[in-house]
């Protein structure tokens, strides 16, 4: 084992107020006090949701349990002792939708759709003592009839937490109100209430904003919302990612205002969770972020627990914010996963302290002279101690002296450290603390953690990952192996839910939502589609048997797709062939975004309200023929749509319009457009053939047209429908 970077340990005897080491270095002196206590550590954890751990369950069960041991495992790997999960509401939620229990308001329920459910089953079956916790990004449409805070949420909410316990015998611990989204005090009151009556001992934790303590102030003033609520949070209250701090507090960062607002917080007498943060990233600058989260939101805010996001990057690179998580193992059938740097920054906290453990204060966390910063913790029994010191961003080594101070002063302490290039790595070197004081000279760019514990454990080195490889063709899938509600392996929705359902003796895959849910502001929906395959796949011909039920419907077979943008309501880049019953069918592409601004249309075109569904947030595509008949003044509203109307051609530019004010502008090419014989309630096969520049469209065997188009070269396969049911079978790629 090479140690990359050189540091020397200094066994002195204790001089007060001594600012020298023996090392002739000037010594950042931090005392390490057991009877001056801070507040209690509550834990770290992680965060599955926006459809962010999809493809993990369709791993290899050799791989897969590996990969859940480094999560989940105690001393082990990130050895998480918290775990929050998204409660699937049928929407788009950042990199797919998560299903729900409970698709319409007739549905019975069922507590096996999606994979939620298994993965805090398996997280428990590591550690029995993990803390469970979920959260909802949106729901399905019939919820209040479109508005999320109604008479039907508590009850939803409730039977969802009834139904983990009765199906899967899961306790949860903890659930938020709606991610991101304004709360609404008497619904958390009204959760409370069904909790209690429903014999539930889950406790609220409130309230999932961004950088905001609002609830505080209402919690003071209204001792019913008080009592209600158990922990109170916020979401990347110090920035995110890799973007954080750069040297300035809290106070320095957000102003007056904020810090007024946090010490609300601070003084409501509730534990104080980071309830969502960065990096987004598992590389060696998500490490850097990761550990600064974990040590200095409790330094500036007195935060017990922090929950990252994602626990694993189980979704394509291709697709929204790409690789956030602690792993990496987006290719289940390769069996390949990566443990990623940010694993080892939490590692550092998560195996060497446990909830229960005590923050100590008097000068024992805080910012190191050189830039870097640290926190300690002590053993309920007063009898262990770990200090976590990261300087990833620090400008110059430094010698650091402890003064120990209790039971564990004179025990010897162990040093753990992680750089760029090395991870988790137990050092050669014990400190021996001579009257309690101990020096150790860190390195600039280095995570450290000083500890009287031992047992930790990095993980099995002598595990052989897979090599990676392509997403394998040709590939076939009648979906008969598979259980009814169950997701068919390898498929990624984007929008809508794709389901095993039961069909005159067989199985089909179904799209089951018949309406666009209540959707979460940061990521909207398209029509519903899933996606399949890699997104290095280039000459190849998607077919699906395909069944539509009503003479409205349509079906879109898709390929070459390069990646999937958060929040685009169009079909994604790529190449798309849609065909309705009626027997219309169109092939196009989308392009990239050409524009996107704020506009004053809701005022100065009060009309165009008509446009937007009674829902908290939707939005309205303006399509071609609509913008051609409009008058310039309304072109006008949004900034160049005339310019690129003239340039692109009024039969490509698409509009899309936000109920907000906001806008996109789109170019959708169509190639072609004709009749089928695609009749309703019958069987019909669709395919799209790539091959070179050559672009194929088949219906029933029947070539619809041939085009030549070099725009996108590969990309990943897609199918999907409008929002209705729609049946799909013997789906081929190759």
């Amino acid at each position: 084992m090479n140690i990359k970077h050189w540091y020397s340990i200094a066994v002195v005897g204790f001089c007060f107020g001594c600012a020298i080491s023996l090392a002739g270095e000037p010594a950042d002196i931090i005392m390490v006090n057991s009877n001056v206590t801070g507040r209690t550590y509550e834990g770290t954890g992680a965060l599955s949701a926006g459809a962010s751990s999809r493809l993990l369950k369709d791993y290899p069960e050799e791989q897969r349990n590996q990969i859940l041991d480094y999560l989940f495992k105690p001393q082990y790997g990130a050895s998480l002792n918290h775990f929050k999960t998204e409660i699937g509401g049928d929407i788009n939620s950042t990199c797919g939708t998560e299903s729900s229990y409970r698709h319409t308001r007739d549905d019975a329920g069922n507590f096996y759709r999606g994979y939620e459910w298994w993965l805090m089953k398996e997280a428990k079956k590591r550690n029995q003592d993990i803390m469970l916790d979920v959260l909802a990004w949106g729901a399905p449409f019939w919820i209040g009839d479109g508005h999320y805070y109604s008479d039907d949420l508590p009850a939803y909410m409730v039977n969802y937490l009834k139904g983990l316990k009765k199906v899967h015998n899961l306790d949860i611990d903890y659930i938020g109100v709606w991610n991101e989204m304004r709360y609404d005090t008497a619904y958390i009151k009204s959760l409370r209430k069904a909790l209690c009556e429903a014999g539930l001992s889950v406790k609220i934790a409130a309230a999932d904003e961004i950088r905001a303590y609002g609830i505080c102030r209402d919690m003071l003033k209204d001792v019913e919302l008080y009592d209600a609520v158990d922990v109170v949070g916020t979401h990347y209250p110090l920035g995110q990612g890799a973007e954080l701090y750069n040297g300035k507090t809290v106070y320095e960062q957000y102003g007056k205002d904020y810090k007024i607002v946090w010490n609300e917080a601070l003084y409501s007498g509730k534990p104080i969770w980071s309830l969502e943060d960065g990096p987004w990233t598992g590389d060696w600058n998500g490490a850097k972020g990761a550990i600064k989260v974990l040590v200095r939101n409790y330094i500036e805010s007195k935060m017990v627990k922090t929950i990252l996001w994602s626990l694993v990057s189980s979704y394509h690179d291709s697709i929204a914010i790409p690789a956030s998580g602690l792993m990496k193992a987006n290719t289940p059938w390769s069996g390949h996963y990566e443990l990623k740097p940010a694993l080892w920054a939490v590692a550092h906290l998560t195996q060497f302290a446990l909830p229960g453990w005590i923050y100590l204060e008097g000068g024992a966390n805080g910012y190191l002279k050189n830039g870097g910063s640290l926190v300690s913790l002590m053993s309920p029994d007063k009898q262990d101690v770990s200090v976590v010191i990261e300087t990833v961003e620090a400008k110059d080594a430094e010698v650091v002296r402890f003064n120990l101070r209790g039971s564990f002063a004179e025990k010897p302490l162990y040093v753990w450290k992680t750089d760029s290039l090395d991870y988790f790595v137990k050092q050669p070197e014990v400190l021996m603390p001579r009257s309690g004081s101990v020096e150790l000279k860190v390195e600039k760019g280095c995570i450290y953690t000083l500890t009287t514990t031992t047992g930790q454990r990095k993980g099995d080195e002598k595990l052989l990952v897979p090599d990676a490889k392509p997403f394998e063709l040709p590939y076939a899938d009648d979906f008969e192996t598979y259980e009814p509600d169950c997701l068919p392996r390898y498929t990624s929705d984007i929008a809508g839910v794709f389901e095993v359902a039961e069909y005159r003796g067989g199985k089909v895959l179904k799209q089951v939502v018949p309406a666009k849910g209540i959707e979460w502001a940061a990521s909207l929906n398209p029509e519903p589609y899933t996606l399949i395959g890699d997104r290095n796949m280039s000459d190849y011909t998607v077919s699906v048997d395909v069944r539509l039920e009503n003479k409205t419907d349509k079906v879109h077979v898709m390929g070459r797709i390069p990646r999937v943008v958060q929040g685009q309501v169009l079909l994604p880049m790529g190449y798309w062939l849609s065909v309705s019953a009626q027997g219309d069918y169109v092939l196009g592409s989308t392009d990239a975004m050409l524009k996107h601004g704020w506009s004053e249309f809701p005022k100065k075109w009060p009309e165009s309200k008509s446009y937007f569904p009674n829902q908290t947030t939707n939005s309205r595509v303006v399509l071609p023929a609509e913008l051609a008949s409009w008058p310039v003044s309304r072109l006008e509203l949004f900034d160049g749509l005339s310019a690129f109307i003239k340039e692109k051609g009024q039969n490509n530019v698409v509009l899309v319009m936000y109920h907000n004010g906001s806008y996109q502008i789109y170019e959708q090419t169509v190639y072609a457009t004709g009749k089928v014989r695609f009749p309703a309630k019958k069987w019909n096969r669709v395919s799209l053939a790539f091959k070179g520049d050559m672009i194929t469209a088949t219906v029933n065997a029947v070539p619809l047209v041939s085009i030549r188009n070099g725009k996108y070269r590969q990309g990943f396969a897609a199918f999907g429908s409008g929002w209705h049911t729609c049946l799909f079978d013997n789906l081929t790629i190759q």
